[in-house]
């Protein structure tokens, strides 16, 4: 949802009006992302750490396969 379409829900026409509607919305978001933010530094929600087999995984999958797909590509 767009501004204008935030500031018609709310019945806002005035340009002044519009702006308070508009600060209202940045400082929500900004308190939710503090929030988040705040979350990630908790380790109890970190989750599994990875594992060298996942590290491995990630390098095939991002390094080795587009570079096998690249000589390949250029082969012909």
């Amino acid at each position: 949802m767009n501004a204008e379409d935030r500031l018609h829900r709310a019945g806002v026409d005035g340009e002044l009006d519009g702006r308070a509607v508009l600060e209202h919305d940045a400082a929500s978001e900004a308190t939710e992302l503090a929030r988040r933010c705040s979350l990630i530094e908790e380790l109890d929600l970190q989750g599994l750490p990875l594992l060298r087999r996942d590290y491995v995984t990630l390098v095939v999958a991002t390094v080795l396969i587009p570079i096998v797909l690249i000589i390949v590509g250029n082969l012909k």
